[in-house]
């Protein structure tokens, strides 16, 4: 919601379908990209049909971040400055949205798991 505080609008609504970190998580990664933007980030509304190509960006970024941090950082490229913070928060964000148990592919990175993809 443009000019809107996104803690406010965002977070309960992530908390309750999610958790907390997740939401705090989730608006902190928003919150860096929206400051280290290079342009305006492309965001279809409820009733658009699919993801513009900025959030199929941002949500693979946060898928990858953690096993391969630099397509995550090319991903993100085209949208922020400086992408360090944005995919540290990004891996950031996969963590914990698999602790909050989200059906989600996230490639695990202890040795025993590491050629494994959970779904």
């Amino acid at each position: 919601m443009e000019g809107e505080e996104p803690r406010a609008l965002i977070r309960p609504s992530l908390t309750h379908v999610a958790s907390r970190p997740v939401a705090s998580v989730f608006v902190a990664m928003m919150e860096t990209i929206e400051r280290e933007a290079a342009r305006a980030m492309q965001v279809h509304c409820v009733a658009c049909g699919g993801y513009s190509y900025d959030e199929q960006r941002v949500v693979l970024a946060c898928g990858l971040a953690r096993a391969a941090p630099d397509i995550a950082m090319q991903l993100l490229g085209p949208l922020v400055k400086s992408c360090k913070a944005p995919v540290l928060l990004a891996r950031t964000l996969n963590v914990a949205l698999d602790n909050a148990g989200f059906p989600m592919p996230v490639r695990m990175w202890d040795d025993e798991a590491a050629l494994t993809t959970v779904h």
